[in-house]
């Protein structure tokens, strides 16, 4: 977000990049690297959170950089809302050297997405590239999980300096690039909003010809002109009625003195609805910061969430009203199409930047400023947080370091017609199980080797084992998997079968009755068994988790 500037600011934008990692991992020599060309092989625990500003020009733009460098210790981590707030830019480091580093760069980042802000531009940078004889997390693991979250990726050596400068200016320059096409979007979906705008004043203009006719056929007709039933524009719907607004109403008498006064913004008492407490907060000349100026912007703001247990969500309808003194009726607006709105602890605040145009509003015949007062109204209905059959589909491509496990299988001439089972093992959020038939199974009876995967469950049905949480018997999990016989020969070919397949309480299990020949994995000279022992693999590559949300 943009910082207020005075006059004697002389950049044209500001942003605030933050380091975070594991304490070692190289982050304030990055820092020291790319704001002064230095480094040293002394080591120096950062003491709780640093800063250094630095100017860069892009496109003739002056960007004022504010890069924030943090201790990697687990006491520093408390401060993350602080440390997090207004970045428009991350750097995650780890140390190439060092898996274990790597491993909490990834819980790193799912701490940065529950605490920074969703337009947040993340990019993965490797340390120490330098050191290749230590090498512990190779370039491609590295690559492969950035492209998973869809982040950039570089590896640097601050000792060297490769790579730094390219780092801290390709992160600001896609910020800058990603804010410029954040403005054209919203003026694109302003110029839009407004040409509809345009058309709902000509339909409210042509109903008030007729202030007598109640006909229903006259009122189709002039709205489907507009092709609107409901008058929407800009994900907002808009609607007029004569009912009071049901939970708070704010009435302002000489608005032009306020707006004046020069009153950026005003924050009314705290009001009560649907067991929660509420606020408004106008602008009344719009909110420059959000692009609303000249329009009057207001925002429901939730309050007192202290008492709230942590990780709360409210969800609500929620509706701004206009009166209009000419029509004695109240302008409805409603956000995002009448759809629930979310308040939590990162986001205590919603509503409209552009409510409604300062020329509109004033103009008398609109009826909305009238003898220079004017008010406002709102009502917030609270409503679940999910309906009864909402559901998500989460989609994980598994790690290559992490998705494989390997089973062996000893004595294995000796074993009966039974089935074996695997130890679990965990990917993707999901318990697995193999299970192997060493004298066949059902098609593969006594010819071959037969093997299968399965979630793990707890002899319940319920699936609480997998890893996707009691859903009673409507639990469904996606894998798409690979499932080898090694071979233990030097050079010799392994026996791999790959398949995919959607498990449930009715269809738990899936793989091969007919993996392979038994004579195949008994001949000695094929490489299968070595000392009598067979050693199987299980790579879990996709996993979809299909949960019910209420």
């Amino acid at each position: 977000m943009e910082s207020h500037r005075s006059e004697e600011d002389n950049y044209d934008h500001f942003f605030k990049i933050v380091l975070i990692g594991d304490s070692s991992v190289g982050k304030s020599n990055l820092l020291s690297r790319f704001c002064h060309n230095k480094f040293t092989l002394e080591f120096n625990s950062t003491v709780g959170v640093e800063f250094i500003s630095k100017t860069l020009n892009i496109d003739g733009k002056v960007i004022m950089v504010q890069i924030w460098d943090t201790s990697g210790h687990k006491k520093v981590r408390a401060i993350t809302d602080a440390y997090y707030r207004g970045a428009t830019g991350a750097l995650i480091v780890y140390d190439v050297t060092s898996h274990i580093t790597f491993l909490n760069a990834q819980r790193l980042l799912a701490d940065l997405w529950n605490h920074g802000d969703p337009n947040i531009v993340v990019m993965l940078i490797g340390n120490k590239s330098d050191v290749r004889h230590s090498v512990m997390v190779s370039t491609e693991v590295g690559k492969s999980f950035a492209e998973k979250e869809s982040l950039q990726f570089v590896e640097t050596s601050a000792l060297r300096a490769t790579n730094v400068e390219k780092v801290f200016i390709d992160i600001v320059d896609e910020i800058y690039r990603n804010r410029i096409y954040r403005t054209k979007a919203m003026e694109a979906q302003e110029t839009m909003a407004l040409s509809r705008s345009e058309k709902i004043s000509t339909v409210i203009a042509r109903l008030r010809q007729f202030p007598s006719q109640k006909s229903s056929s006259v009122v189709n007709k002039l709205f489907s002109n507009c092709d609107y039933s409901v008058l929407l524009f800009a994900g907002v719907s808009i609607s007029s009625g004569n009912n009071e607004p049901a939970h708070y109403k704010l009435k302002i008498e000489s608005f032009s003195l306020l707006s004046e006064a020069g009153i950026v913004k005003y924050e009314s008492d705290v009001f009560e609805a649907s067991g929660y407490k509420w606020k408004l907060e106008l602008y009344p000349n719009g909110n420059e910061e959000e692009y609303g100026k000249d329009h009057i912007s207001l925002y429901l703001i939730i309050c007192d969430t202290k008492r709230l247990e942590k990780g709360w969500e409210v969800h609500v309808y929620f509706k701004i009203l206009i009166f209009d003194h000419i029509r004695h009726n109240y302008l409805t607006i409603q956000g995002v199409d009448g759809k629930r709105t979310r308040f939590h602890e990162k986001k205590t605040r919603w509503g409209f930047r552009k409510l409604i145009s300062l020329d509109s509003f004033k103009e008398a015949e609109n009826g909305y400023l009238y003898g220079d007062s004017c008010e406002f109204g709102a009502e917030v209905f609270v409503v679940p947080k999910y309906a009864q059959k909402d559901q998500c589909l989460s989609m994980i491509k598994t790690p290559t370091t992490m998705n494989t496990h390997v089973w062996t299988v000893s004595k294995f001439s000796g074993l009966a017609d039974e089935p074996l089972y695997s130890e679990d093992f965990k990917v993707g959020q999901v318990k697995w199980k193999l299970s192997l038939y060493p004298k066949g199974f059902k098609t593969g009876k006594n010819t071959h080797l037969s093997i299968f995967l399965r979630p793990h469950e707890d002899g319940s049905g319920s699936g609480s084992n997998t890893g996707i949480g009691s859903q009673s018997d409507d639990w469904r999990v996606y894998a798409k998997f690979m499932i080898r016989v090694k071979n233990q020969e030097a050079g010799g070919t392994h026996e791999n079968k790959e398949a995919e397949h959607w498990f449930c309480s009715t269809a738990d299990g899936w793989g091969f009755p007919c993996f392979m020949l038994l004579s195949d994995v008994h001949d000695s000279k094929k490489g299968f068994l070595f000392d009598d022992t067979l050693v199987v693999e299980a790579q879990i590559l996709i996993v979809g988790i299909l949960k019910n949300l209420s």
